[in-house]
């Protein structure tokens, strides 16, 4: 089992190469849709899953910032 939670700042998850060869797929708790999510492999999956939250969290700054520039 591999359980990666609230790793806002993770670059990379390994450096090296990874073997899961047993591994078919991963639950995302933080999915809203509670969909299982696989990108073929467990590195790529776990960065595919930081990249959106990125892409969420900018998102989120930059509402942000729009309002502040209205005030």
């Amino acid at each position: 089992m591999v359980i990666v939670t609230d790793c806002p700042k993770m670059k990379n998850f390994s450096q090296g190469e990874l073997s899961t060869p047993r591994l078919e797929h991963m639950h995302l708790t933080r999915d809203e849709d509670g969909e299982l999510q696989w990108e073929g492999d467990l590195y790529t999956t776990i960065k595919h899953m930081f990249d959106q939250m990125n892409m969420q969290n900018s998102q989120a700054i930059e509402v942000t910032d729009q309002l502040l520039q209205l005030e």
